[in-house]
């Protein structure tokens, strides 16, 4: 890999782009990367050293067959993109001169005695982690399956403006005993809007939206969802502020 591939961590400092493991396609904790040049020399650089070698479709659904870099995020590429890796990682290229995608586009374009994929593993002591925490405490109605919680909507105060990708979030519910911490969380991905209507409503398509994965009891229909959040962010707070919806991730050392 030559020096020169090179991106932004999180602060602003440059680092080098290598590839530090791999993950599941739609392992939500690792946010995506933009995909510039840098990524793709840094992916196919891995992909050549350590002669990997499957489709577009493997990329996407099989599984650790997708590259997290150290700069904590996940180059997820369409079938097209990751032929297009495969190609320059192997210089494969059509009578243009072009870079061949089809020659990764599918694993059915490969000789399948010659497929190769990597095993699920990220080294995330070679991931440079800069995200700010914040300390919220959350409605004690979310309670009831915080051990799967995947999202934290509320009314969008201005703290919670100044909350990025890759922050994390200390959540804490107050009951009978006192205090109970229940874990760190890893922002993925924010999502803002006039309402809890709209917020959800924008997401329902990308993410399958129920009340457990907010922490509620699963018994809520999504009707009665938003009828919850707003007992515990009135709409009289929403209003003035609009509200914010966090896609969330356990966060990992």
């Amino acid at each position: 890999m030559s020096d020169d591939i090179k991106q932004n961590n999180k602060d602003g400092t440059q680092c080098k782009l290598f590839v530090v493991g791999w993950t599941d396609y739609d392992n939500d904790y690792f946010p995506d990367c933009q995909l510039t040049d840098e990524v793709c020399n840094a992916v196919a650089a891995e992909v050549r050293a350590k002669r990997y070698l499957f489709g577009g479709d493997s990329h996407q659904e099989y599984s650790a067959c997708c590259p997290v870099l150290n700069n904590g995020c996940c180059a997820r590429f369409s079938w097209r993109g990751w032929g297009t890796v495969i190609a320059m990682a192997y210089n494969l290229r059509g009578r243009n001169g072009q870079y061949d995608h089809m020659s990764g586009y599918m694993d059915e374009m490969i000789n399948p005695s010659e497929i190769s994929r990597p095993v699920a593993h990220v080294d995330f002591s070679q991931i440079k982690e800069n995200g700010k925490t914040y300390q919220l405490q959350i409605a004690s109605a979310q309670y009831d399956n915080h051990w799967i919680k995947k999202f934290e909507a509320r009314a969008d105060t201005d703290e919670l403006k100044q909350i990025v990708v890759g922050d994390h979030l200390d959540l804490k519910v107050d009951g009978e005993f006192g205090t109970t911490f229940i874990g760190r969380y890893k922002v993925t991905a924010i999502f803002r809007g006039a309402s809890f209507e709209q917020v959800i409503a924008d997401i329902d398509e990308q993410y399958y939206v129920d009340a457990e994965y907010f922490g509620y009891s699963d018994d809520l229909m999504q009707d009665e969802l938003i009828e919850q959040l707003y007992k515990d962010y009135p709409r009289e707070l929403t209003d003035k502020c609009g509200v914010v919806l966090f896609r969330i991730a356990e966060y990992r050392e």
